[in-house]
């Protein structure tokens, strides 16, 4: 189980032939993941992002299951189908994603995690579809680590083709039971 403070994050929107604008705030949020068996498990985040100058809060929902593989030294690696949603009072993007994720850890001070997603979303008027990236890594002992992230996620209207882009800087806490 982490939580987790974002001090930065940005929200980047681009339309076809327009300048883009990009809007800044922090937030907060927590994620988590629960091995049922050796090889399954559940996964879900929530995040929630206040953006300064247009003075409205995004939050991120996600929950899924994956099939699970790990070595005797703590390396996990899985595939997770999942359920995403995004929501503020202006969008609201539902759908799916696969996500290919790995633990690998170095020592029993020191961890480095990675995430790799496609997600397919709709909102009222069209399907988006784009990455999620994770990269981050854990110091500490292996029950309880400060962990620091960079997240990011890229999206396109299949029909409107408008990107939108999110990255997030996260730094927080795991706590391995």
């Amino acid at each position: 189980v982490e939580a987790f403070y974002l001090p930065t994050t940005a929200l980047t929107t681009k339309a076809p032939a327009a300048l883009s604008t990009t809007e800044r705030g922090s937030g907060l949020g927590a994620r988590g993941m629960y091995r049922i068996f050796k090889w399954l498990a559940v996964a879900g985040v929530y995040q929630q992002r206040s953006f300064d100058d247009i003075d409205e809060d995004l939050s991120e929902t996600s929950a899924g299951v994956g099939f699970t593989v790990s070595t005797d030294a703590g390396d996990i690696a899985g595939l997770f189908f999942e359920y995403d949603k995004f929501d503020s009072d202006s969008l609201e993007l539902d759908g799916y994603s696969v996500h290919g994720r790995l633990t690998r850890q170095q020592n029993e001070w020191f961890d480095f995690h990675a995430d790799l997603g496609f997600l397919m979303l709709q909102d009222d008027v069209e399907d988006h579809h784009g990455a999620e990236l994770t990269f981050g890594l854990g110091v500490g002992p292996q029950r309880f680590r400060v962990v620091a992230d960079w997240h990011f996620v890229d999206l396109e209207g299949d029909d409107s083709e408008q990107r939108t882009q999110l990255g997030d800087v996260r730094v927080g806490a795991r706590f391995t039971f």
